[in-house]
């Protein structure tokens, strides 16, 4: 495994535990769903990385839907799915 395949899916554990600290808190769903979006793609870049597709590299995505802020449930559904893409890298990549 690359050591920058590494750093990212660090980085993407790092977001899920943010996740896992605000989740209940209503006024935090878009803080949860940026977090989960950020997790989901620095999941995405450990594979690319790994298998040396391209250089990933930090977007300046603010983590809001085309609607505004989301809902608790909607925040929800993002971390369920962003923590499942995260174990299935995890399994892919080997970390």
């Amino acid at each position: 495994m690359k050591k920058s395949t590494k750093h990212w899916i660090e980085s993407a554990e790092s977001d899920i535990a943010i996740i896992e600290r605000i989740i209940d808190a209503p006024e935090l769903t878009h803080q949860t769903s940026f977090h989960a979006q950020q997790a989901i793609e620095k999941t995405f870049k450990a594979i690319i990385e790994e298998h040396g597709y391209i250089d990933a590299r930090y977007p300046g995505a603010m983590g809001l839907l085309p609607d505004g802020k989301p809902s608790l449930n909607e925040a929800t559904l993002f971390y369920n799915l962003a923590l499942t893409i995260l174990t299935e890298a995890k399994e892919i990549t080997g970390v």
